[in-house]
């Protein structure tokens, strides 16, 4: 919509003015016809040429004040005041001459309804009709003398009978034109309204359709990039598998040499590193590995504030508002946590000198119009957690490229461009969005939208620790060599007894060899040949209580359609710790066993799974 200064006003005020220009010319047309005749006709009624000469004054007047604009405000009063005096001054002088006073009055009708308010021309019309009829009733008492430009020797009473038909016929005619063009005007204002409003539409919905075509844009721009990830994850996370298990090993034999234990803790703090950048892509492409379940977002909060505020420095205050009542949620408490660490990083760095970050959060239902400009959201009630900060903030340009994946305004170093990306992947993922607003020196406030779930709620607690030493026998299967010497090594280290394969028809051959027992099976999902899939269903026709880990670079998904992974498995992510297997493996091992039927039941995808695959 045009600002009061925009171009559409200024537009308005330009036809007003070509308005007026065109009715001060009709009336400049009329006094040039007419003068011609009144010098011929009566040479000797020079009461009647000052107020004749006098309109075509004031309309060269009223059109140049129109051209440029002068006295805005009071120059249509003017001109309308001026008219109804020199009318009545020609009135007086024409007396019972109807054509002429015809004219000129519907001239004038006409001239001051087109450019003045309907009030105006109504009111000129009442004070022209009022003052012919007064000269009229004025000449027939004699009051006043026969006008100039009556027929000569014309007595007082010889034209009662005219008179009458006179003031009729000229008050209809006057009338006539002002209700013709107060009606014509208010068909021209409601067509140009329409036309205003089909011409805000038009632009309203060329600006919906520059940001459909945006998001569209950043859309393909962040499927894309998620392809990439996620072809590049497996094969990237094996070397950081091995490379957090060298550095692990590492600091085990490193014994009390500071300089080197301090050379390891910075190499895995690197691969760490590297590793949430990898999950960071996977999040915001949705290919993360995740375990959504029903939570209660303020007890995720409070148990999520304090790390909050380690994120913020000393000088910075965390304000938490919730409102009471407020719906759970389903999503992956991990994934929760980390858009909140993301965003409060992002505020964490706008406000270097200092300042507040505000959480709100409340039920919030959102109708179907609030839904059309969010793709892929359903009307229907949502949770909205909200993180504001009293920042820097960011002006226009850099908004609309702030969730790109790998923008940032942040020095060299400091950050990857993938915070904010990594929150608005994992909103999508989990059916909600993420909304940011921001402006230049005034902050910025991030809008986390999550539909309302039900179901039961799932309390969070924290994990026990407990030992991941055990004595049972792992056959491990993986085909990278690196990666399958650091997880034996692992395994053996916590007490287990560990058998190899490379691949899954060796895993196979190794198993039938083996009389004892097999308590667990630890296998990579994709594997050349068998896949660990097939593996599985071929180890347990014989071996049904076997326990399955599984471990690979993909999220579940990818490899399972149906997004399950058997009953009696587990799945793993690379890249993992050496102590991170050991706990996996004793984590499932201390499961309650199942057998005979139920176990090759468990192993087998749900129908549901199977037909959509």
């Amino acid at each position: 919509m045009d600002s009061p200064t925009g171009p559409e006003p200024a537009k308005q005020r330009f036809l007003e003015r070509r308005k007026e220009i065109w009715a001060d010319l009709l009336r400049l047309t009329a006094c040039l016809v007419w003068l011609p005749w009144v010098f011929l006709k009566r040479p000797e009624a020079v009461s009647l040429w000052v107020p004749m000469l006098a309109i075509p004054v004031i309309s060269v007047f009223a059109i140049a004040a129109a051209r440029f604009d002068v006295l805005p405000r009071q120059r249509r009063i003017v001109v309308a005041l001026a008219d109804v005096f020199l009318l009545v001054l020609i009135t007086w002088n024409l007396g019972s001459q109807t054509s002429p006073v015809l004219l000129f009055y519907v001239i004038a009708v006409v001239a001051t309804t087109m450019v003045s308010a309907p009030t105006v021309g109504l009111i000129v019309t009442l004070a022209l009709a009022f003052s012919y009829g007064t000269v009229l009733v004025l000449e027939a008492e004699g009051i006043i003398a026969t006008a100039p430009m009556a027929r000569p020797g014309l007595g007082p009473n010889e034209t009662s009978g005219g008179r009458p038909f006179a003031f009729i016929t000229v008050t209809m005619a006057v009338f006539t034109a002002y209700a013709f063009l107060s009606w014509a005007r208010r068909r021209l204002e409601r067509s140009a309204e329409r036309e205003r409003e089909l011409r805000l539409a038009e632009q309203a919905a060329q600006g919906r359709a520059l940001e459909l075509q945006r998001q569209l844009e950043m859309a393909q721009r962040m499927e894309s990039l998620g392809r990439l990830a996620g072809g590049v994850a497996h094969d990237f996370n094996n070397l950081l598998t091995v490379i957090h298990g060298a550095f692990a090993f590492g600091l085990q034999e490193a014994g009390d040499n500071a300089d080197l234990r301090e050379a390891l803790d910075d190499g895995r703090s690197a691969s760490r590193r590297a590793a949430n950048l990898v999950q960071q892509l996977l999040a915001f492409s949705r290919r993360q590995p995740t375990r959504p379940q029903v939570l209660d977002p303020a007890e995720l909060l409070g148990t999520t504030r304090r790390m909050l505020q380690r994120v913020l420095s000393e000088t910075m205050r965390l304000e938490v508002d919730l409102e009471k009542g407020l719906g759970p949620v389903k999503i992956d408490p991990t994934q929760l946590e980390q858009v909140l660490i993301n965003l409060a990083v992002n505020a964490r760095d706008a406000m270097p000198k200092g300042g507040t970050l505000f959480l709100t959060g409340r039920n919030l239902p959102l109708s179907k119009e609030e839904c059309e400009s969010r793709p892929g959201l359903a009307p229907g009630p949502f949770v909205e957690l909200v993180v504001r900060d009293t920042g820097c903030g960011m002006d226009e340009a850099t908004l609309r490229r702030a969730f790109e994946p790998f923008f940032t305004t942040k020095p060299q170093g400091r950050g990857t461009g993938l915070g904010l990306s990594t929150a608005f992947g994992i909103a999508q993922q989990n059916g909600g969005w993420l909304d940011l607003t921001s402006r230049a020196g005034e902050g910025t406030t991030a809008r986390l939208l999550l539909p309302r779930a039900a179901g039961e709620v799932i309390r969070l607690e924290p994990e026990p620790v407990a030992s991941h030493r055990g004595k049972e026998t792992v056959l491990l299967v993986e085909d990278e060599d690196a990666l399958r010497k650091m997880a034996r090594r692992a395994l053996e280290q916590s007490g287990y007894t560990v058998l190899e394969a490379a691949t899954g028809e060796l895993a196979l051959e190794v198993a039938a060899a083996f009389d004892h027992a097999i308590d667990v099976v630890v296998t990579d999902l994709v594997m050349p040949g068998i896949t660990g899939r097939v593996l599985v269903e071929k180890l347990r026709q014989k071996r049904a209580a076997l326990r399955v880990l599984y471990v690979s670079g993909h999220s579940p998904d990818a490899m399972d359609p149906g997004g399950l992974v058997s009953e009696g498995a587990e799945f793993l992510p690379k890249p993992f710790e050496p102590d991170q297997l050991a706990a996996r493996v004793r984590r499932l091992l201390d499961q309650p066993a199942m057998a005979g039927p139920q176990a090759m039941d468990a192993a087998r995808p749900a129908p549901q799974a199977a037909s959509k695959a």
